[in-house]
């Protein structure tokens, strides 16, 4: 006991507050709040990680806390890892702007992606469609098959699959339409539909669709028999799945 276990109380309750900001920005995404883009989201985990640096360097002391009269050696590594980090977060203050220092990919899949941003996206893999029939109407008029992202918003692999890898098959991918389907999104769908699904045990049943992930999450469980993401699919309009 000491006053040094109530300083790692301390430090947890940071790292806390910067995980809830995490699955705040899962909600704020999923919802379409635009509430914590990604340089909003740097920027809050910056002030976590400055104020854990702060705290651990004795400027900041709450009431149960001893005064830091010497740093020890293991606070000035804990010191250390924090600065590195707030350091590290730093440029994604910037958005796309900051971009050409480094890209995140320690912590690719916990910011929100590039798309949702306040300097505008500045992804490196093209979108042409967010909506499934909309993505092969056009591969129908170029001849084209369609590369079909079943995502998610708060899917860290979705991310991370979006983030590291898409790039570096960016050429591949630029012979497919791109067509991204948000399963948990939550943005209301103009016109509800009715749709009729498979049960179980070998029946069917109505579903109605009200949201944007509804109705996308419903396309992959029936057409694909599947309900994971990431989920690939390469569809040609005239030879089917590839």
């Amino acid at each position: 006991s000491g006053g040094w276990l109530n300083s790692v109380k301390v430090v947890l309750g940071f790292l806390e507050v910067a995980l809830a900001i995490k699955f705040l920005s899962n909600a704020d995404m999923v919802e379409q709040w635009g509430l914590i883009k990604r340089e909003t989201f740097f920027a809050l985990w910056f002030i976590v990680g400055l104020l854990t640096v702060l705290y651990l360097l004795g400027f900041i002391r709450f009431p149960h806390d001893s005064k830091v009269k010497k740093i020890s050696g293991i606070r000035a590594g804990f010191i250390l890892l924090f600065l590195s980090f707030t350091i590290y977060v730093s440029p994604g203050i910037l958005g796309c702007h900051g971009k050409s220092l480094w890209q995140h990919s320690i912590i690719s899949g916990f910011p929100p992606p590039w798309s949702y941003s306040i300097t505008g996206s500045c992804e490196t893999t093209h979108v042409d469609s967010y909506d499934y029939y909309e993505a092969i109407e056009i591969a129908k008029k170029e001849n084209k098959a369609v590369f079909i992202d079943f995502t998610g918003w708060a899917c860290v692999n979705c991310r991370k699959m979006e983030e590291n890898v898409f790039p570096d098959v960016e050429e591949v991918l630029s012979n497919f339409i791109i067509c991204q389907l948000y399963v948990d999104e939550k943005t209301l769908l103009d016109n509800p539909e009715t749709v009729i699904v498979p049960t179980s045990d070998g029946g069917s049943k109505k579903k109605e669709l009200k949201t944007v992930g509804n109705k996308w999450s419903t396309l992959q469980t029936v057409t694909y028999a599947s309900s994971s993401q990431p989920y690939y699919v390469l569809y040609h309009p005239e030879k089917g799945i590839l």
